[in-house]
């Protein structure tokens, strides 16, 4: 994802995915219109439900990086590959940053992407730039970024100020 001198907000940012003020419907609750080109808007959203992070540490591939496919989520979390590295680390990655995925074989990562979660708490607001699969890539007041699930986010953004 670097060094095409596209300005990323984190490791998860994909320019390419609804942007934050495009997340409140429900096309981006259902996973359509992920090609839109996000837009330079900022927007603030409510967590209205805890969080931690299941996996430490995360899974981080590199464009031209091989993983092991192990199996697809068909289910909550359906367009998420559960992968394994090199190194055996593993974690869920989106099809989307995938070469043609078969189960029990090895794939390529297309673009860089990082697994990690964001730990939040009710009540926190936090800054919304992307959403892929059912998760939305935020960061805190402490600009620590990561993943949270979108049905832990209230539907409607909140002023910041």
């Amino acid at each position: 994802m670097r060094g095409n001198g596209i300005r990323r907000l984190g490791p998860g940012h994909r320019p390419d995915l609804p942007c934050a003020s495009d997340l409140l419907g429900s096309s981006a609750r259902s996973g359509a219109g992920l090609r839109r080109r996000c837009h330079p808007r900022v927007t603030h959203i409510r967590v209205i439900r805890d969080w931690n992070q299941s996996y430490d540490p995360a899974l981080k591939v590199a464009r031209g990086d091989q993983v092991l496919a192990i199996k697809r989520d068909s289910g909550k979390w359906a367009g998420w590959v559960w992968c394994t590295d090199k190194s055996r680390l593993s974690g869920w990655l989106p099809e989307q940053v995938l070469d043609a995925v078969l189960i029990g074989e090895n794939t390529t990562a297309t673009q860089d992407f990082d697994t990690i979660e964001l730990t939040v708490s009710i009540g926190e607001i936090l800054f919304v730039s992307n959403s892929l699969n059912g998760w939305i890539w935020c960061r805190n007041s402490q600009d620590q970024e990561g993943w949270v699930p979108d049905n832990c986010l209230a539907a409607e953004p909140v002023d910041a100020a």
